[in-house]
């Protein structure tokens, strides 16, 4: 029997696929205002922002805005009938998937832990955003059956579940954190090493970035290096030159640019520019005849 599978066609850019009792939706915005929306269900949810460009956005407890930075995409999981919202400020570009299920239905171990820890809020870990985008990537093709998809769902859900216990230990301070960061994005075309960081925050080199690999899930230069390729993005966007956005965002050239941009996003800048230039809706992106079971 095939996976249900809803291809709409209205401008917003929204995919929605459904198996197996979880339902998958992934979002494409461009040009919001600021805003706030209440994510609560009663059910769990898995929310992922997959790609920010030109603004941020940020998930949480509470209706206003906090002052916890982050590298662009980031991962979140909500227990059902926890009060979550998310909050975005002006923003260029948005793409954004989120998964429902119920914990009921998830393996024992898996259930259990994720009953213990809570809600977790943006969470960069490597391992979740590496699996989301596979997913997004598996709904935007619609080459795929549902049990490809249930089963990177349900690698992201276990994977929350581990970090229920030991994704913190380790970390840096919330001050800390903050100071880091804060410092990284006050510098971004700079060559920030790490001795002169760990000095701003008081700790040794070697404590520092594994505090802060623990607490962000990458090392300092890799979440700087993320930034740097949103902000190469946003100039993208903006129709600047490649030379100029290699200048601009700290690269020693256009191939080198060109080379860490493909790296981290799978497409060069000249690629990703023809894919976003214009507002095409995601659901043109698939078919429903591409569907499987």
């Amino acid at each position: 029997m095939p996976a249900e599978a809803r291809h709409p066609t209205d401008p917003s850019g929204t995919l929605e696929y459904s198996c197996y009792g979880m339902t998958a939706t992934l979002t494409s915005r461009r040009g919001e205002q600021e805003g706030v929306v209440e994510l609560t269900s009663g059910r769990t949810i898995v929310h992922v922002s997959l790609e920010e460009v030109g603004g941020r956005t940020q998930i949480g407890s509470s209706r206003r805005q906090s002052e916890v930075a982050h590298g662009g995409a980031h991962a979140s999981l909500v227990p059902a009938g926890v009060s979550a919202w998310e909050w975005f400020g002006p923003i260029t570009l948005h793409r954004r998937l989120m998964i429902q299920f119920d914990l009921s239905s998830a393996p024992g171990l898996v259930r259990s832990n994720l009953e213990k820890s809570g809600p977790r809020w943006m969470t960069e870990d490597p391992a979740i955003l590496q699996c989301s985008a596979r997913l997004a990537h598996a709904l935007e093709v619609g080459t795929h059956g549902r049990r490809f998809v249930s089963a990177i769902a349900l690698a992201m859900i276990a994977r929350f579940a581990e970090l229920g216990s030991t994704f913190a230990v380790g970390g840096l301070s919330r001050e800390r954190l903050r100071k880091a960061q804060d410092f990284l994005i006050g510098n971004l075309s700079a060559d920030v090493t790490m001795s002169e960081l760990a000095q701003r925050v008081g700790l040794s080199e070697s404590h520092f970035v594994r505090a802060f690999k623990a607490s962000t899930g990458l090392p300092p230069y890799r979440w700087q290096l993320k930034l740097r390729i949103d902000k190469a993005k946003s100039l993208i966007l903006d129709g600047v030159a490649l030379a100029d956005v290699a200048a601009a965002t700290g690269f020693a050239s256009q191939s080198h640019l060109t080379r860490v941009f493909h790296d981290i996003t799978g497409a060069t800048p000249a690629e990703w520019r023809r894919i976003h230039r214009h507002d095409k809706p995601l659901a043109s992106f698939a078919s429903e005849k591409n569907w499987v079971s």
